[in-house]
């Protein structure tokens, strides 16, 4: 459920307003709660009141008193949740969730699940990074979970546009962190498909990471088995992390995989004679993939437009039929083409109803982290450009870009053409 609410005066966050989070325990006076959020109120809920914005209240608490925890991610397809809602079932634990509310309010500002596993003296929670806000609030304790997680976990199903998504809001979720950390990532695929291999892989080299690779597989006592193993690796690993040890044996009946199974992956060298950095990422120890040769005048032009605009996936299609005559390697150049073509049919029609006409010049849409868009091509006509882009990028600037290319596109077409 998207929870929506207005930021206000009670709302505001600055320096005169930024107290320490107000942390109620049933009985705090006790040190195994103090580092507790909120109050529990029932076996399966904890309520926290605050003044300020919840992402902000979680940042002060993981700052003051936080406890390391485990990060389930999604990359697409609701494998996170799912493992955490087996995982309860199979041992016992309830699903709980902390409900961050408005002091003297009530109004409830976000929901985070969770589940409290039970570890060697101490405990470790495992959360779902998927808190029910509105959406920027989402973004920004998705950031903070993010950049205080002692373990982040990856689940992936297959490569398509949801994934690519994720793994953009999750390198940005990396950039805005405020602390300087090595990020310990384990990534779980549902199936091992060589596109999402590639994804991670090239995920990878973009950002400041220490990436382990699991076997695919979708039992829970496998994953479960394999980030317990990744889990205390890095609490052995790191002396005063007080990340306590977990018990893979919490869950009965045979793993299909083991810790051995597990791939770490490490950082390439930017060039043959380049040193081998330190241990971070490299899937399978498999070679960089190869970008393919371009094979006419589409492929030329849509790796300069896409070179030029930092998008992260293109297409050209003819709008006669949706035929793609080129796209980039691994896009989902198919429904980019077939879902562009339901976009232009729409703005058509509103068009016609605002009698501005049918003629689109360009259609360009923000959702989520990223910017879809639509355009005529110069390349030829009757084709369309479909771009895909990271939300920060400037309009502007990739407008521009795409103008002066397709004006110098144009000059060196008729200087051929003159000879």
């Amino acid at each position: 459920m998207d929870i929506r609410w207005e930021k206000g005066s009670a709302g505001a966050s600055d320096g005169s307003t930024q107290v320490p989070t107000q942390i109620l325990d049933d009985k705090p006076d006790q040190p195994s709660q103090s580092r507790e959020l909120g109050k529990k109120v029932s076996d399966k809920l904890r309520e926290m009141f605050v003044v300020c914005d919840p992402s902000e209240a979680l940042r002060q608490h993981f700052e003051l008193a936080g406890a390391p925890y485990l990060l389930l991610r999604d990359l697409g397809g609701g494998a996170a949740r799912a493992f955490l809602e087996a995982f309860a079932r199979t041992t016992s634990l309830p699903v709980e969730e902390l409900s961050v509310r408005r002091q003297g309010f009530g109004t409830v500002l976000a929901t985070l699940t969770y589940v409290d596993c039970p570890a060697r003296g101490d405990k470790v929670r495992i959360y779902l990074d998927d808190a029910q806000t509105e959406s920027s609030e989402q973004i920004a304790i998705s950031r903070v979970l993010t950049e205080w997680a002692g373990l982040h976990v990856l689940f992936g199903e297959s490569l398509g546009p949801q994934t690519q998504l994720a793994l953009t809001c999750l390198k940005d979720d990396l950039t805005h962190a405020r602390r300087s950390i090595l990020v310990p990532m384990l990534v779980l695929p549902q199936k091992r498909e060589e596109p999402l291999t590639q994804a991670i892989e090239e995920f990878g080299q973009q950002t400041r990471v220490k990436m382990e690779v699991g076997p695919a597989t979708t039992a829970t006592s496998g994953l479960w088995a394999l980030m317990v193993a990744s889990w205390n690796r890095h609490a052995q690993a790191n002396v005063g992390s007080r990340m306590p040890l977990l018990d893979a044996s919490r869950l009965k009946g045979k793993s299909d995989v083991t810790a051995a199974d597990v791939v770490t992956v490490t950082r390439r060298p930017k060039s043959p004679d380049a040193p081998l950095a330190s241990p971070l990422l490299v899937v399978n120890q498999a070679a960089a993939p190869v970008m393919p040769k371009p094979q006419g005048e589409f492929d030329l032009y849509l790796q300069e437009i896409v070179a030029r605009t930092d998008s992260t996936h293109g297409c050209l299609f003819m709008l006669a039929d949706r035929s793609v005559v080129a796209s980039t390697p691994h896009a989902p150049a198919a429904d980019m083409a077939a879902q562009s073509h339901h976009l232009l049919a729409a703005v058509g029609r509103v068009g016609v109803g605002l009698e501005m006409g049918r003629m689109v010049r360009e259609t360009h849409v923000t959702m989520g982290e990223m910017q879809l868009v639509v355009r005529p091509a110069r390349v030829k006509a009757g084709s369309v450009l479909v771009l895909l882009l990271p939300r920060q990028n400037d309009p502007t600037a990739w407008r521009l870009a795409i103008d002066r290319y397709d004006a110098q596109w144009l000059a060196q077409r008729k200087a051929a053409a003159s000879r």
